[in-house]
């Protein structure tokens, strides 16, 4: 491969007309500030006390899935005008006590939050340390993915926790906000003595107990936030291995599985090993190292990344590798609060990448990356926090997010990505603690001295993706023209770009900065050579869309405005409804019963060309809908059209 100057040592890129587009930088700065100002959901106490540590007991009644819980919260004051200690607690419990400081205090719990006074101890100064006791009992509230779950598994018990991102509090009482981490937790759980307890840290004893119950006493010594403190509890089968890393130094590795699945599940767990080494060497030390890495199985689809020991409901490599990561992003450094998940989400996404390049080579890596593609509208960050489904978007929250770090390494090149990665690692007032956003960009600059504003803006606050169309010219013989157009209507992007010009002779390679909403670019070719080929990005480092074409030789766009056959038509499950537009536009879909009434409706934009939208006989808030005959309608700002469709259950 050939890296040439361009034409003239450098023939500075020539801009043609700039067209305002629906949102320039300045404007899109400016929006910005809504999600920046967004406040948490913290009362005022609780934004005046850092929770220190947690010392928690849960005796466990599997048969009539109840708890008795004593939790023991100790807070450091940090700003005046404290008058109550307010802990998260979801409604439906029974309260036995209530103590400040080893004295019985008054306290409400309503709406989800138990607020203790403080009256028999005064004010207290900022730096006082203040410990709160609850005891209560009652049935675990089980929400979101699962919070608290008593479950089976081949008919024995099995219980489990998963809290993210707010379900700490349907369990036990504590300041639910990934803010505010513990620096420890005392993690204590009574059981019937054939379960076994899995959790966080480290084992420090287990006791047998009377009456056929077994106490086990774990120990989380690292700062965790309280959605990452978990239970799993089932008859497991455990074993052992252990990682050793580049010193020499021994990591204890323990797994939780259920008996019947020992033997599928094993080969897979063992490439925990390499998948440790790899991101040890990329993001540096694994941050639990003096306590343990471990899985245990649950009843939930997926995997959930708990400090120390991810619980796993599939063992596929993809799935080890994503919840590993997590140790490094969520864990050891957590989102300050889900506006920013994507510092969780999507590095872990991304994770599974860098698995699928050690594994099998820098084509599966980019292959992966096609395959997790998302052009749609929305933005990375999340505004919308009350939403599971918006917090843990599959398509933002993860492939987008997971695009945005691939994307970070070509800008700023592989050997300071991951030198960069390990400063942000290692950042001294993000390490053991929680970030945002602009944290994470002030580290990227800091590190690399690059101004990554617009990087971040465009691609994390912004929506949607650049659209390249490119046109070349070879006359003059020895000159080439490229001219790199952004056809979108959103907005542009400021993004550095690959050119490959393949000849007959020889591959030139090129790194530009393409910056406005038509960029010329001349190149000198010898002679001698034929031009067979021109790409850009042709290894798909940008998230994007790109259509080349030589001068003269530029496809129609496509026809009018239409609406074809919907397909299966009657149909059951789900209708698919081809379309196309001539031009980027803005359109209303709709559906409209026998009776004229709306029953779904959607507001979407569309670059010209063909698509295909669909419906699953629900309407707009979800419900099911009767069989019938419904009417479908597309419109644009000049035109309306329609189709009838009919839905057989």
């Amino acid at each position: 491969m050939k890296h040439l100057l361009f034409f003239g040592t450098i023939i500075s890129s020539i801009l043609l007309g700039q067209v305002d587009k629906s949102m320039d930088l300045c404007s899109r700065q400016n929006s910005f500030a809504k999600w920046l100002s967004i406040e948490n959901m913290m009362t005022e106490n609780q934004e005046r006390i850092n929770i220190t540590f947690y010392d928690l007991y849960f005796k466990i009644f599997p048969d009539d899935q109840s708890i008795n819980g004593l939790v023991s919260a100790t807070a450091i004051v940090v700003d005046s005008g404290l008058t109550s200690i307010d802990l998260d607690l979801m409604d439906g419990y029974e309260i036995d006590s209530v103590q400040i400081n080893g004295q019985n205090a008054e306290y409400t719990y309503s709406s989800n939050l138990m607020s203790i006074q403080l009256a028999m101890v005064g004010t207290p100064d900022i730096g006082s340390e203040i410990v709160a006791t609850i005891g209560y009992h009652g049935d675990p509230q089980s929400f979101d993915f699962g919070s608290f779950t008593f479950d089976e598994h081949q008919g024995e018990h099995l219980i489990w926790t998963l809290s993210e991102p707010d379900g700490a509090r349907g369990w036990w009482p504590c300041k639910d906000d990934p803010s505010d981490k513990a620096d420890s937790v005392n993690i204590v759980v009574n059981v019937p003595d054939h379960l076994i307890v899995a959790s966080n840290g480290s084992l420090i004893s287990e006791e047998s107990n009377p009456n056929g119950r077994k106490t086990y006493y774990w120990q989380e010594s690292y700062p965790i936030a309280t959605y990452l403190v978990s239970l799993a509890i089932y008859p497991y089968q455990y074993w052992e291995d252990t990682y050793i890393n580049a010193d020499g130094d021994s990591l204890s590795l323990t797994y939780y599985v259920f008996p019947d699945h020992y033997g599928s599940l094993y080969e897979n767990y063992l490439e925990t090993k390499d998948m440790i080494g790899l991101f040890e060497e990329k993001y540096g030390a694994y941050p639990f190292f003096d306590e343990k890495y471990g899985h245990a199985e649950f009843g939930w689809g997926g995997g959930m990344e708990h400090q120390t020991l991810s619980s796993m409901g599939g063992w596929s490599d993809w799935l080890i590798a994503h919840e590993l990561a997590h140790q490094w992003w969520g864990d050891m450094i957590t989102c300050a609060d889900f506006h920013h998940i994507w510092l969780n989400e999507g590095f872990a996404r991304y994770g599974e990448a860098l698995w699928a390049e050690y594994d099998e080579g820098i084509d599966a890596y980019h292959t992966y990356w096609a395959n997790h593609a998302y052009y749609g509208g929305g933005t990375v960050i999340v505004e919308n926090t009350t939403t599971v489904s918006e917090i843990f978007n599959g398509q933002l929250t993860y492939n987008k997010a997971g695009w945005v770090v691939h994307m970070l390494r070509h800008v700023v090149g592989d050997d300071v990505f991951f030198n960069m990665l390990n400063a942000y690692a290692n950042n001294d007032s993000l390490k053991y603690a929680s970030a945002t956003t602009e944290d994470f960009r002030d580290v990227c600059e800091d590190f690399t001295g690059l101004d990554l504003h617009d990087f971040f803006d465009q691609w994390i606050y912004g929506e949607r993706y650049p659209r390249y169309r490119v046109l070349y010219d070879t006359s003059p013989e020895n000159v080439l023209s490229v001219q790199v157009n952004q056809i979108q209507s959103w907005q542009l992007f400021h993004m550095p770009v690959d050119i490959r010009i393949t000849t007959t002779d020889s591959v030139y390679n090129y790194f530009v900065d393409q910056t406005g909403e038509s960029t010329l670019y001349l190149f000198e070719i010898p002679d001698s050579e034929t031009i067979l080929n021109v790409e850009l990005d042709p290894d798909n480092w940008i998230l994007k869309s790109v259509e080349v074409m030589q001068i003269g030789q530029e496809p129609p766009l496509p026809g009018a405005f239409t609406l074809n056959s919907p397909f299966p038509n009657p149909f059951n499950g789900r209708i698919n409804i081809p379309f196309s537009i001539g031009e980027d536009s803005n359109l209303s879909f709709s559906i409209q019963n026998i009776m004229g009434q709306t029953v779904w409706e959607k507001h979407a934009f569309y670059p010209n060309g063909k698509h295909i939208i669909n419906w699953q006989g629900r309407s707009g808030n979800g419900a099911d809908l009767p069989s019938g005959l419904y009417f479908f309608t597309i419109q644009s700002s000049k035109k309306s059209l329609r189709q009838k469709i009919l839905y057989l259950k």
